[in-house]
């Protein structure tokens, strides 16, 4: 299976993490967070915006069973 990439804009940490948007490049996900990131600065807002980069389709079908099996067996059910 051909791995694909997604661009995820965030911000915050724990109860105060957002997502903002998904980019299917990295280039228009870093634009994004850098025009953010300077109208924050210009209105003195505290947010921060990062990109994360997460795995598009990593798992199979057949794996996902396979984890939900293992997880339903832990939880003795």
């Amino acid at each position: 299976m051909k791995e694909s990439m997604v661009y995820v804009v965030t911000s915050g940490e724990y109860s105060g993490y957002s997502i903002h948007k998904i980019f299917d490049n990295k280039e228009s996900a870093k634009a994004y967070v850098e025009l953010q990131n300077e109208i924050n600065k210009e209105l003195f807002y505290s947010r921060h915006y990062d990109i994360e980069e997460w795995e598009l389709n990593c798992y199979t079908l057949e794996e996902l069973r396979e984890e939900l099996k293992h997880f339903m067996e832990k939880r003795g059910k």
